[in-house]
Formats: structure tokens, C-alpha cells, sequence
């Protein structure tokens, strides 16, 4: 099964990110566009694993999550990798506090310790908006751009669980499934 660790967002964050993002999906029809339901933070793509291992992953996470404490984190602007000229993947960051960076290099850690290669590039705190499957118009990119730059809230997220999640490829994109949830420092949390 094809595997990563995420911070979920809840339904009221996901609604208001969502809604932001509705003028950069206007400018640039031609990025796949990442659904309502399925924005959320990763913090590790684990990638393909045996159904079988999914239990050594648990309880590592589970560990690891018992330790951390909650982690407050402000979301605002708007930015694409490796830029705008040539746009890949676009996205809404955060500040990135000690906690969450400790928590992405804990959970890095926990991974390598089954075989899963370690992160080679600094954790960047995002959650991915879009994709570009093929290069964007010039036009395009110059309007995703503008919109991106224009002006937006400063959204807040109590981040009080990570979960690891499946993914299934499909013909209309992916499908995610939490296959186990696991709160930070015991603190209690809902979806």
C-alpha cells in the first residue's frame, strides 16, 4: 500500500483554504486542481509498503506523537515549487515553529529507522494547492501569479493530530484513507 504521514485539516480550515484559493483556480484552469476533501500537510511521503508493516509504522508514530504537544501554526501566502516561471506544484505555507520541524524530523526519523529514504531537502511547511501535469501558457502563469500575490487572510490551525494515511491512485485522482490517527501529547481531538 502506497503510504505518507500528514497533519489533516478540519473541515472548517479546509473550507476556508479552499475558498481562498478560488481566484488562483480561476487565473489557471490548467493546473490539477487538489480537492476540497483531500488538502492536508504532509510530513513524510512513505511511500509503497507492505500492508503487512503498517503496524511497525503505527506504533513508532504513535510513540513519537504521544511525545509532541499540539503545534499552533499561522497559514498564509500563497507560492509554487521550484517557482512561478516554471510552476510544479502550487501551494499555501506556514510558518514553520520548532514544534512542527521537530515533529516532520521525528517522524523522518521513525521512517528511515524501516527503510524508507530519509529527506534530503529541509521540511518546508505547505499544503499543496495544485499540480502542474503539463507546462502552463505564459499568460497562464503571469495570471496564476498575480493571483497569488494578491492580497489574503492569515488563517490559524491547532494542529492536534497527525495520521498516516493510504493513497489510491485512480483514473479521477487520488483517493485517501486515514489509516490510523494518532493525537499529539494525548490531547483529544475529532474529524
Amino acid at each position: 500500500m502506497r503510504l505518507f504521514v500528514a497533519a489533516n485539516l478540519d473541515n472548517v480550515l479546509r473550507d476556508e483554504v479552499h475558498a481562498g484559493a478560488a481566484r488562483l483556480r480561476d487565473a489557471a484552469p490548467g493546473v490539477a486542481w487538489v480537492r476540497r476533501e483531500l488538502l492536508h500537510m504532509t510530513l513524510k511521503f512513505v511511500g509503497e509498503q507492505e500492508a503487512s508493516r503498517v503496524a511497525d509504522f503505527s506504533r513508532s508514530l504513535s510513540a513519537l506523537s504521544a511525545a509532541a504537544e499540539p503545534i499552533d501554526i499561522r497559514i498564509h501566502g500563497y507560492g509554487a515549487f521550484p517557482n512561478f516561471r516554471e510552476p510544479r506544484v502550487v501551494w499555501i505555507g506556514g510558518d514553520l515553529p520548532q514544534r512542527l520541524s521537530a515533529l516532520a524530523a521525528a517522524v523522518d526519523e521513525a521512517c528511515a529507522g524501516y527503510g524508507v529514504e530519509p529527506e534530503q531537502r529541509p521540511f518546508r511547511a505547505h499544503i499543496t494547492l495544485g499540480r502542474v501535469r503539463r507546462p502552463l501558457p505564459r499568460e497562464e502563469r503571469r495570471q496564476l501569479e498575480q493571483a497569488a500575490q494578491g492580497r489574503h487572510e492569515v488563517l490559524h490551525w491547532h494542529v492536534e493530530s497527525v495520521e498516516l494515511m493510504s493513497s489510491e491512485l485512480g483514473p479521477s485522482g487520488p483517493t485517501y484513507t486515514v489509516v490510523e490517527s494518532f493525537a499529539l501529547g494525548g490531547a483529544p481531538h475529532t474529524r
